[in-house]
């Protein structure tokens, strides 16, 4: 996986329609569009989002994923960016104007200290992501009750490959983030990974779903570095302990 470019025929995608927009006033500003490649006509889903510049990036824990054998994850075709908030958007402002750039005051010095820590904490590049598959979320009231229970031992197995293989965290499973589609995404290899003697997932099973939206994944030996003890995911599925700051995420 990773990017591959394809010969650069994800250089132009064509948008056909908006099949997702994240709410919330203050959010990553997720956008989804149902595209098409001008190179080859295939269609794909295309990711548009702010993503926090000091998490692992999106696009690297699907590469890192696909290099450890995940199942159940959408194939990543292509990944862009196209600059952060404070050097693209804020084109480098200080929160102040010093009266005099050689000598600043303490309070300005201060201020300034002040945003430049924020701003390394909080800021964000803007995105974009290549995806090869398209599929319905199971919240889809077309969905057959067969449908979604296939998608969601997709979903299931995903997670647990994610996990248990990939050593990666995914910390956002929730109704949007789980996917079903019309013809299998993979099947199971015949000799899955074991735990403590029994297989990680049933063999040759077909996977009629995908698990989606790393953008809170963590690879768990960055656990240190990368916020997991912090709060996130989609509120009403997460769990009780961390709503109450109890327990980081597991």
């Amino acid at each position: 996986m990773g990017p591959t470019n394809e010969e650069d025929a994800t250089a132009e995608v064509l948008l056909n329609k908006k099949i997702f927009t994240a709410g919330g006033i203050v959010s990553r500003g997720t956008c989804v569009w149902e595209g098409t490649l001008r190179a080859t006509s295939r269609v794909v889903a295309v990711k548009y989002s702010w993503q926090n510049t000091k998490r692992t990036s999106e696009a690297e824990v699907y590469s890192v994923a696909h290099s450890k054998g995940v199942v159940g994850l959408p194939k990543l075709i292509s990944h862009d960016e196209y600059g952060d908030v404070h050097t693209i958007v804020r084109r480098g402002l200080t929160p102040c104007t010093l009266r005099d750039h050689d000598m600043p005051t303490l309070l300005e010095k201060s201020a300034i200290d002040a945003y430049t820590m924020f701003v390394t904490g909080s800021n964000r590049s803007f995105t974009r992501l290549v995806l090869e598959t398209i599929g319905k979320p199971i919240s889809d009231p077309s969905l057959s009750p067969l449908q979604i229970a296939r998608s969601l031992l997709a979903g299931i197995i995903a997670h647990a490959s994610l996990f248990f293989q990939g050593g990666i965290l995914h910390r956002d499973v929730s109704i949007n983030n789980i996917i079903a589609i019309t013809s299998p995404l993979a099947t199971v290899p015949g000799t899955p990974p074991t735990i403590d003697g029994e297989f990680l997932y049933t063999p040759g099973t077909d996977l009629y779903g995908c698990l989606i939206d790393l953008d809170y994944a963590v690879i768990i030996t960055e656990q240190d570095t990368s916020g997991i003890p912090e709060r996130t995911g989609t509120y009403p599925f997460i769990a009780i302990a961390i709503l109450q700051g109890k327990a980081p995420h597991t």
